[in-house]
């Protein structure tokens, strides 16, 4: 298990490499405007799940997602190449409503 603070690190540097892979590396146009709200990460910093909100709503993030999944291996492989880390973690995108609730 690893310690808070290396998780808290390992998270905000995860949320920094995949929205710099999926601003500059993929190139889809079933991806719409997309942000990285958070990462939670597993106490053994192998599976990590990213929350995404969507201009545009919960529409919006159904079409971005299987652009998503159709490139989450292409996504894991870059993230590999920028983490020093010996597992990659698991990538699972949710939806977070939270822009939207803090909107209305």
């Amino acid at each position: 298990m690893a310690s808070e603070r290396r998780v808290e690190r390992m998270q905000k540097e995860i949320l920094r490499e995949v929205s710099r892979i999926l601003r500059e590396d993929l190139n889809d146009p079933r991806m719409g405007m997309l942000s990285l709200t958070r990462v939670k990460l597993s106490p053994d910093l192998k599976v990590a799940q990213v929350f995404v909100s969507a201009l545009g709503g919960e529409t919006e993030w159904r079409r971005s997602s299987s652009a998503l999944r159709h490139a989450l291996g292409f996504i894991q492989q870059a993230l590999g190449r920028h983490l020093a880390t010996r597992y990659i973690p698991e990538l699972h995108f949710a939806y977070d409503p939270s822009i939207e609730k803090s909107v209305r």
